[in-house]
């Protein structure tokens, strides 16, 4: 899939709700797959443009929220007005996030971004919902 073909994807915002795994980077040409063990990063893309973002990594454990959106004609998903809520920012300040998506179905997203002027490609993965069982009379 192209990025041209995620661009013409029809309910891009109902694909994206939910809450997605990171699975894999590139960065400079190398893949590097992702453990939860290893790197525990969830993004839940709510309603209403909400998004918060939970990652524990070597023993840090911060949470951020902010704005998330899905243009209607470009393959673009961008993460605005990120806060932390709990946590401290690594060094640096926290900037808007700008993905240009390659891949876009129900279970996978997959896009572009660049960090500290570096292209990582960064691949998500949904996490299904677990539905609790009826009680027993």
């Amino acid at each position: 899939m192209s990025a041209q073909d995620v661009a013409h994807t029809r309910h891009k915002k109902c694909l994206l709700r939910g809450q997605w795994q990171l699975v894999k980077t590139v960065n400079n040409g190398t893949p590097h797959i992702i453990t939860k063990d290893e790197y525990d990063g969830v993004i839940t893309l709510r309603c209403l443009h909400r998004y918060q973002e939970e990652v524990i990594y070597e023993g840090y454990h911060w949470i951020i929220k902010g704005r998330w959106r899905a243009y209607r004609r470009r393959a673009d998903l961008e993460f605005t007005r990120l806060e932390y809520v709990s946590g401290a920012p690594p060094a640096g300040v926290l900037h808007d996030i700008h993905f240009s998506l390659y891949r876009l179905d129900k279970q996978h997203w997959s896009g572009n971004t660049e960090t500290k002027a570096e292209k990582i490609q960064m691949e998500y993965e949904k996490i299904p919902l677990t539905r609790k069982a009826p009680k027993a009379h």
